[in-house]
């Protein structure tokens, strides 16, 4: 049998440079892989001690707006307070109301009514941020009406046109339900609620004043 003796003693400087180098790549990266790791850890907590402050600071500001706004809801909840704002309501309203040019509205009327139908009455209506009326027609046959309501969606100044009511009156005077018996019966009548934004005509332009003939001649002279 052939025997082989190794001497392994000659390499043991060898041998022990490359475990020191294995070793310390190993220790290296672990060595960067920590100090990433702590810098990230130490950006987000720079980073959530800075959200924390400003919410701290936020919160002291909102402190004192908190108790305004409870003390405005205080001071609005009172009895006299809550009277004039309805007060302040009402005359908006008022206001809103006297600026409808009623002589326009008659007038828009007249051009979209159909013939047959016939204007009973008009009043205002209350609706948020729109000027609303209530028309109240009759006409002897459900056409007319129709063709009415059509106009009124169709017409720029008025809108949203909604029936509330109708009803057909009989010849005894006695109200019934609206397509009752057509024999004997007098006009139909409808109550119909619109909106009405007007538009009015443009103001005309004021005409140049006119040089006074006295100051023409000193200017001449």
């Amino acid at each position: 049998m052939l025997h082989l003796e190794l001497n392994l003693a000659r390499r043991k400087a060898e041998n022990r440079r490359r475990t020191w180098l294995t070793w310390g790549a190993v220790t290296a990266g672990f060595l960067i892989l920590l100090c990433g790791l702590l810098a990230r850890l130490s950006v987000e907590y720079i980073t959530t001690r800075k959200v924390q402050h400003e919410v701290t600071q936020a919160r002291r500001q909102l402190a004192p707006l908190r108790q305004q706004a409870h003390g405005l809801e205080v001071w609005l909840s009172r009895p006299e307070v809550r009277g004039e704002l309805h007060r302040v309501h009402e005359l908006n309203r008022l206001i809103q109301e006297k600026a409808v040019s009623w002589t326009l509205l008659f007038q828009r009327l007249e051009q979209i009514m159909p013939g047959p139908v016939q204007l009973q009455a008009l009043r205002p209506a209350r609706q948020s941020h729109f000027t609303a009326v209530v028309l109240t027609v009759a006409s002897p046959r459900v056409g007319p009406l129709v063709r009415l309501v059509q106009r009124l969606e169709q017409d720029n100044e008025f809108s949203h046109p909604v029936v509330v009511q109708q009803r057909r009156h009989r010849g005894d005077g006695e109200a019934g339900n609206y397509g009752g018996s057509s024999s004997g019966s007098g006009p139909i009548q409808l109550e119909i609620l619109a909106r009405y934004t007007p538009h009015l005509p443009p103001l005309s332009k004021t005409p140049p004043a006119r040089m006074n003939p006295a100051r023409a001649r000193k200017g001449g002279k």
